[in-house]
């Protein structure tokens, strides 16, 4: 509500397209310590006090993989990666099957588990209605280049 967004659930949370409870729209944010700087990109100040350079060079924030099959609890194992590590957020819906199973197959388990227990592994992939290896879930996410883009058009930065 602060944000003047629409399509808010009763509790006030932003909901996508299909508008149930268990279709609210999530995000994820490295909570990553850099350069000594325990949160760096939440933190007030954080990104300015790691420095630009530290922040470009870490590459262990949140990962984003083309399939769930080979992820490990902590990156893309053997799974194509789209964003290998470099990725500071991701916002992202369950999709339509959020409001019936949550996603069954391999694919979206790992949406839902980074969830459930804050893994930094995501997969996005072409949306599949197959029995078994179906995907709705839809990603956006930021690398750590246009997040520091940005703030330094911005001003925030360096």
């Amino acid at each position: 509500m602060t944000l003047g967004l629409t399509n808010l659930d009763s509790q006030g949370f932003v909901v996508d397209a299909w508008g149930l409870q268990q279709n609210r729209i999530r995000y994820s944010i490295t909570n990553a310590t850099v350069n000594g700087v325990p949160n760096a990109f939440t933190a007030s100040s954080g990104m300015r006090s790691a420095g630009i350079q530290a922040l470009g060079t870490s590459s262990s924030y949140l990962y984003v993989c083309a399939s769930g099959t080979g992820t490990t609890a902590t990156n893309c194992g053997t799974a194509q990666a789209l964003s290998n590590g470099d990725t500071i957020f991701v916002v992202y819906s369950l999709g339509k099957n959020a409001a019936t199973t949550g996603g069954t197959s391999a694919d979206e388990a790992v949406n839902l588990k980074t969830t459930l227990n804050t893994t930094p592994v995501f997969v996005s992939k072409v949306a599949s209605g197959q029995t078994a290896s179906e995907f709705d879930d839809l990603l956006l996410w930021g690398s750590r280049y246009t997040v520091i883009d940005k703030l330094t058009v911005a001003g925030q930065l360096p």
